[in-house]
């Protein structure tokens, strides 16, 4: 029979070990994405406005994992990084959007962004769009500022399929992080976007496979990246989006 003290030491040490994982976890999630490790805080976004929304309607957006995937047990795991946002179409051609960072303010940093996107080309076969953003986030003791500039084109194969592709162009334009003052400010993150939407649906759903920030060793960043010839590292993001129709429908 099991000595009654063995028993208690072993569900201290495991839960020990469970508290320990718990906070490597979110250590990982701060440095990870919230504070621009390595990519740009705009880049835990989907990049849904890749397709036009069109005069006066409007789109929710929930986007989840949006941040380079770690080695976390032994495992690929893609950083839990949520943001829950709102996009417009002020005209045909010209959408605007804000999103919150959820994950980050659960964990205490407040993150908010704001941006436009212009279509040169808005069809409803095909896209070409150029957008810029501003991002902010604070955990009441550091702060960073993000700027992106982001391109990108989109096709329609199917009457459901959205396909397209592009990069993000994150800049970072403050801090007041002594370690992150000491890395590039610019981050490139290039994209390859897959929508699923019917025409004329409200419902949509998105994945975008993304190799953040190419120009950098992801061998010796913060956390264990999984990297492309120890360059950068590799992320995955899904979009959730629910469309409100204007007058343009």
């Amino acid at each position: 029979m099991a000595n009654p003290k063995s028993r208690g030491a072993v569900g201290i040490h495991w839960g020990l070990g469970v508290a320990s994982a718990a906070v490597r976890f979110r250590t990982l999630l701060l440095r990870t994405c919230l504070l621009g490790a390595l990519a740009p805080a705009t880049a835990c976004t989907t990049t849904h406005l890749l397709r036009p929304l069109g005069r006066g309607n409007t789109r929710g957006n929930v986007s989840i994992g949006g941040g380079p995937m770690v080695r976390f047990a032994g495992a690929p795991i893609p950083m839990p990084v949520t943001t829950l946002g709102v996009a417009h179409g002020v005209t045909d051609g010209i959408d605007v959007h804000a999103d919150v960072h959820t994950t980050a303010a659960f964990f205490g940093v407040a993150g908010l962004d704001m941006g436009a996107a212009f279509h040169p080309i808005a069809s409803h076969r095909a896209a070409l769009t150029v957008g810029a953003s501003i991002t902010g986030m604070s955990n009441g003791r550091d702060a960073v500022m993000f700027a992106d500039v982001w391109f990108g084109t989109a096709w329609r194969v199917a009457n459901f399929l959205w396909l397209g592709a592009g990069m993000h162009n994150g800049l970072r334009t403050f801090t007041s992080d002594d370690t992150l003052r000491g890395r590039s400010p610019w981050a490139p993150v290039p994209f390859v976007h897959v929508g699923i939407q019917p025409r004329g649906g409200r419902f949509g759903f998105e994945i975008e496979l993304r190799w953040y920030a190419p120009t950098e060793n992801g061998t010796i960043q913060f956390a264990p990246y999984y990297a492309v010839a120890d360059r950068g590292a590799l992320g995955i993001a899904l979009g959730f989006n629910y469309e409100v129709p204007g007058s343009s429908r």
